[in-house]
């Protein structure tokens, strides 16, 4: 796609496993995706954002918006081991579902998220033409949160869910919320700027 404000409008995303879907744009492209029912990725899925080849520069995660139309199509849903880029904005569906070792680069907002086991959410959020790296200044968490990572770049760690709690987002033990830029190396990640790097394994 070109640089500036593009839109897609689509009914569906279906992934199946193992799938590569590739955005290219440039450093001022600004991308929202409007889907009417599913966004679905199937394990080992990966969409990619790169250069369209101008010369001015590449796509970034956080000038990309997957705009969840209406409540159809049941929740978002990111099968294991699969890589995502983007802010997800779901506020009429009832969740975000995401499998084990999924890598997200971007946001996830929805009336609850569940994580199924450990991942990495590099918190990216939608930042249209905003200088600058935006670092959230209240995450919503729960069981036993622990601020762990070097120099100026907090890592949230998060345990399981006490039983008998309810409140989002759902982590298990192990998921990692990485409140910094995902090219920060610090972040650790495994590797979140590079979606193929289980592809090379």
């Amino acid at each position: 796609v070109g640089g500036g404000l593009q839109v897609l409008d689509l009914d569906n995303i279906k992934l199946q496993r193992d799938t590569i879907v590739n955005f290219n744009g440039q450093d001022d492209t600004i991308l929202i995706i409007r889907l009417n029912r599913v966004l679905r990725l199937g394990g080992a899925s990966i969409i990619n954002l790169g250069s369209n080849g101008t010369g001015n520069g590449s796509l970034a995660p956080e000038r990309v918006l997957w705009n969840m139309q209406t409540g159809l199509g049941g929740g978002p849903d990111l099968g294991g081991e699969s890589f995502f880029q983007g802010t997800i904005l779901a506020p009429l569906r009832s969740d975000i579902r995401v499998g084990s070792d999924v890598v997200v680069n971007g946001s996830l907002l929805s009336q609850t998220v569940h994580i199924g086991g450990p991942s990495t959410v590099n918190h990216v959020p939608f930042t249209p033409l905003i200088p600058g790296i935006v670092v959230p200044t209240l995450i919503k968490k729960l069981g036993d949160p622990r601020l762990t990572g070097p120099g100026s770049v907090p890592i949230l760690t998060v345990d399981p869910q006490p039983s008998g709690t309810s409140d989002a987002p759902r982590a298990a033990g192990g998921t990692r919320f990485c409140l910094s830029h995902p090219d920060d190396p610090r972040c650790g990640a495994p590797a979140p700027a590079d979606p193929f790097a289980r592809v090379r394994r």
